[in-house]
């Protein structure tokens, strides 16, 4: 989980943008610098990539979202003062 969402976060942000990790007793958030929000209605599902312009197998937020749901975690997206922040609650 944790692999799968540092790799996103480095993977698709700009050239000199900026990612931020932060963890609380009950959250855990990477966020990375964008321009527009992402697609919320297909980030999660399977063998969606969310760009064209890097190689990805659109496996990665599918399998971040299975494993919350397996240990009753809470994992949600917003884009916030240009960043999309992933975070997972527990």
């Amino acid at each position: 989980m944790l692999v799968n969402l540092l790799l996103n976060a480095i993977r698709h942000n700009p050239v000199d943008g900026l990612i931020k990790i932060e963890l609380t007793d009950h959250e855990f958030t990477v966020s990375n610098t964008g321009d527009t929000p992402l697609n919320q209605e297909t980030m999660f599902k399977r063998f969606i990539a969310p760009s064209t312009s890097t190689p990805s197998s659109g496996l990665g937020l599918a399998i971040v979202r299975e494993i919350g749901n397996r240990y009753g975690w809470k994992v949600s997206y917003a884009f916030k003062e240009g960043f999309h922040q992933f975070s997972v609650q527990f």
